[in-house]
């Protein structure tokens, strides 16, 4: 999949979008510290469009991407978290 880095801000948020293929993802992470520093916040936005044949995949993607969101956030959250 070729993406197309769209903002970065370093340490703070970072976004891209897909440039080519049928299903092209957008996607937006943003960090908002929490107790100077102590915590932090994450907020991960998902979308998708789609190109050609992939407009009827979309509702399908959106949705496998929707149960699959938690298990994927717990397990980022436990490596960050045992990285310390």
């Amino acid at each position: 999949m070729t993406q197309e880095i769209t903002e970065v801000e370093p340490p703070h948020r970072f976004a891209a979008h897909g440039v080519a293929g049928p299903i092209r993802p957008h996607a937006s992470i943003d960090v908002e510290p929490l107790d100077d520093g102590a915590r932090s916040r994450m907020t991960f936005e998902l979308d998708f469009e789609g190109h050609g044949f992939g407009k009827a995949l979309v509702p399908a993607v959106r949705q496998l991407a929707a149960r699959g969101a938690p298990a994927s956030h717990r397990r980022l959250k436990q490596r960050l978290e045992a990285d310390g």
